[in-house]
């Protein structure tokens, strides 16, 4: 890999991780500004950094920097089991809240007409982005 290549290989990896975050931020806007202590912050980034990462490297593999490095390839599908079961129990703890306490335990502040527009959009979105790292999870270490 000469110069040029790996300078060309960690742009696009930069773009990858400043699109992941602007992602992040514009997901995340909607409940940050209404919900004041949305107790699934960080589980939410992580479903959201997860799906976006393990999606650009299953499209963008020949160009990311560990293409040809077989014995990180090798170690990062070794990373996928606990990253599945992380993600999973995430997942299960998200869910378990939502079944026990109900997202208005801390929708308290809205009016009734701001936790109807709110709860499908968070129980949704959080939903979508949980089950899409999982199975980019699954797929990327198929694809490893």
């Amino acid at each position: 890999m000469n110069r040029i290549q790996a300078r060309t290989i960690w742009t696009i990896e930069l773009i990858g991780w400043v699109f992941t975050g602007i992602m992040m931020l514009l997901m995340l806007l909607p409940i940050t500004r209404k919900i004041y202590q949305f107790p699934f912050l960080i589980s939410n980034l992580w479903f959201i950094g997860v799906f976006i990462t393990l999606l650009r490297w299953l499209f963008l593999l020949p160009y990311s920097f560990f293409a040809r490095i077989q014995w990180l390839k090798i170690l990062m599908m070794a990373g996928c089991i606990p990253l599945f079961l992380y993600t999973l129990r995430l997942f299960k703890e998200f869910n378990e809240y939502i079944n026990d306490e109900g997202l208005e335990s801390f929708m308290y502040h809205l009016t009734n007409m701001g936790q109807e527009s709110m709860e499908p959009y968070v129980r949704s979105e959080v939903t979508f982005f949980a089950v899409a790292a999982l199975m980019t999870t699954v797929v990327f270490f198929f694809r490893l």
